[in-house]
């Protein structure tokens, strides 16, 4: 008898949760879900950016390195009336060749052969990470004179690097 009393009073109780207090609560869930989503999203927008500023840096050094181990023996040079390289003699290409980027914004050796280009990489595609691109001036009087951007996507100079080379075969 005990137990039947105990099962009526516990089916007649209204314990529990209410509805308001049940959507206060999932509207507190939602809110701190939102927190930890723009925070998250806002943590990898700027860790890119940091590793798109510094593999910029990194690929700026590497292809200066290149252009100066390219111009450092180049010979036979001929440069318009602004001094700007039409083409050089490369040690390791050989002659008629000149700097430029290319369609995917990587910096190439390129020698045009009648209405053919002969290009050659100054490193590898896989330096061009996070869609970098690379431009190039060389100016030549005495001495080359370069100017080296590493861009991002939308053409906004992350990387620069003003050099001056001496030729060694003068």
């Amino acid at each position: 008898m005990k137990l039947d009393n105990m099962k009526r009073k516990k089916l007649r109780s209204r314990g529990g949760f209410t509805l308001t207090e049940m959507l206060c609560a999932l509207i507190v869930c939602l809110l701190v879900c939102a927190v930890i989503t723009t925070t998250l999203q806002l943590s990898s927008k700027f860790l890119l950016s940091g590793s798109r500023d510094s593999e910029a840096q990194i690929l700026c050094a590497t292809l200066a390195t290149a252009v100066k181990d390219e111009l450092r023996y180049a010979e036979d040079v001929v440069s318009d009336a602004s001094g700007q390289v039409i083409s050089f003699f490369s040690h390791h290409h050989g002659e008629g060749y000149r700097f430029q980027s290319d369609a995917a914004g990587h910096l190439v050796l390129v020698k045009i052969n009648g209405l053919a280009e002969e290009s050659h990489p100054l490193v590898g595609e896989s330096a061009y990470v996070l869609d970098l691109k690379a431009e190039i001036e060389v100016l030549h009087s005495d001495m080359f004179q370069v100017s080296l951007r590493v861009l991002d996507p939308d053409g906004n100079a992350l990387a620069q690097q003003d050099f001056a080379v001496a030729p060694l075969n003068d």
